[in-house]
């Protein structure tokens, strides 16, 4: 989109909070202090993680960046659950890594994207364990704060790579339509699971999300991927089951 990644993620962030207050209220139903820092906790870790993934696309396909972004929740599923059935899921997360990066037979993946998916996936593990932590302080508001906090990290860094573009009158309906789908929906349901489920199930459920990218980025955006990359993907969601399964075992 006009602005790139960064002017995209900043219009996705700042729409989605305003949309958030609108219909949560934060202002009527504050949280605590510590569930104010839990929210922006939670919230930074929202807004890069989005900045981070949106860096990552420009340079490698869809689906494998998503599979590298699944090792940060996937890291939170194995460390939650503690059990020495998960070093088999481990072994085959860093196998897909190893497969993914270019000393593998995949060869043709851009460092600097494969950084930028990791550094998403490092603020998705942040975001899963500050959003159950803000979702516990008693408030359907801290999503929305959360958002809010985002914004005014994401927002200042969208202005310095776009100027004025980032406010184009024809970017508006596209920006609310992606901070309603991408975001402030999205956002408010897993707020409501990470709640109700345990960090590492909630990380696991998740699983399916690398296969998803990589199908969505074949179907929408015409990225298909090298045997040894498809094999790379198969190992990391192999090993989203695996530690679910053990996690439930």
């Amino acid at each position: 989109g006009r602005g790139g990644s960064l002017g995209t993620t900043a219009r996705r962030v700042v729409t989605a909070a305003v949309i958030l207050c609108m219909s949560l209220g934060p202002w009527t139903a504050p949280p605590y202090r510590a569930g104010l820092k839990f929210s922006c906790c939670y919230g930074l870790s929202c807004g890069f993680m989005n900045m981070f993934f949106y860096l990552s696309i420009e340079r490698i396909p869809l689906g494998i960046a998503v599979g590298l972004e699944f090792i940060g929740p996937l890291v939170v599923a194995i460390v939650y659950s503690r059990r020495l059935k998960d070093i088999f899921g481990v072994l085959l997360a860093v196998t897909g890594l190893c497969l993914l990066l270019p000393w593998g037979q995949g060869g043709d993946i851009d460092l600097l994207g494969a950084f930028w998916a990791l550094c998403a996936g490092c603020c998705w593990g942040f975001y899963i364990i500050w959003g159950k932590k803000a979702g516990k302080s008693g408030t359907a508001a801290s999503v929305a704060l959360g958002m809010c906090f985002a914004a005014s990290a994401i927002v200042p860094i969208g202005i310095a790579s776009t100027g004025t573009a980032l406010f184009s009158w024809s970017l508006l309906l596209p920006a609310l339509l992606l901070g309603i789908l991408s975001s402030a929906l999205p956002y408010g349901l897993e707020m409501v699971a990470l709640k109700r489920i345990p960090a590492h199930a909630f990380g696991v459920l998740m699983s399916l999300e690398p296969a998803i990218g990589a199908l969505s980025g074949y179907c929408f955006l015409g990225e298909t991927l090298s045997l040894v990359q498809g094999a790379a993907l198969g190992c990391i969601i192999l090993a989203s089951f695996t530690v679910m399964a053990a996690s439930h075992g």
